[in-house]
């Protein structure tokens, strides 16, 4: 499962905690949602954590050094959503530079973290703007190979398959946008 934090589907709810805190979905995220806030932190470079580093999902050049160096030359994204803290057994694979109140060491918030879920994997990610990466490269005239390359293995990851060079996995949606409450029709290829 892969959670896309945006600022409506994790909001507060009326009466406190969160939109999605009191569903199936809220209990599998790594994060606790009780300090859900939907205001964005700001712009920030996306930068992994030593764990994101070396985690399979994020080997997106040849080495951790030239995968953070492919990441931070990559356009900042516009903020997240800020949520509690990873919850024991998550792996927080890149943090939002700020300090979070609600992490016991004031380590940055989470911005992408993982864990084991049932038979799977859950993933969530907190910033709803990786789409710069692929949009303002392809209108600069380069290819928007850090796009690509970040979200494929990151669903084959999810997926349980092997991260190796295989071509890009393509998500396309039917439309390209949704009311909430509708249907939304995915195809993965």
């Amino acid at each position: 499962l892969l959670v896309l934090a945006g600022y409506h589907n994790l909001r507060p709810a009326s009466g406190g905690g969160s939109a999605s805190g009191g569903t199936p979905i809220g209990g599998m995220l790594p994060v606790e949602l009780t300090s859900v806030s939907n205001t964005a932190c700001g712009p920030f470079a996306f930068t992994l954590t030593p764990e994101g580093l070396r985690h399979p999902a994020m080997q997106l050049a040849a080495t951790p050094a030239a995968t953070q160096a492919l990441l931070q030359q990559q356009p900042k994204l516009a903020g997240i959503v800020a949520t509690g803290r990873a919850r024991p057994g998550a792996t927080v694979l890149a943090r939002y530079p700020a300090a979070n109140p609600a992490e016991p060491d004031a380590s940055g918030y989470v911005v992408l973290a993982i864990q084991p879920y049932g038979q799977g994997r859950v993933a969530l990610l907190t910033a709803d703007t990786t789409w710069r990466w692929s949009r303002l490269a392809r209108l600069a005239g380069r290819p928007d190979t850090a796009y690509v390359r970040f979200w494929s293995q990151l669903i084959r990851y999810l997926a349980g398959r092997e991260a190796t060079s295989r071509p890009a996995v393509v998500v396309s949606s039917d439309k390209p946008s949704y009311q909430r409450g509708e249907p939304v029709r995915l195809s993965v290829s």
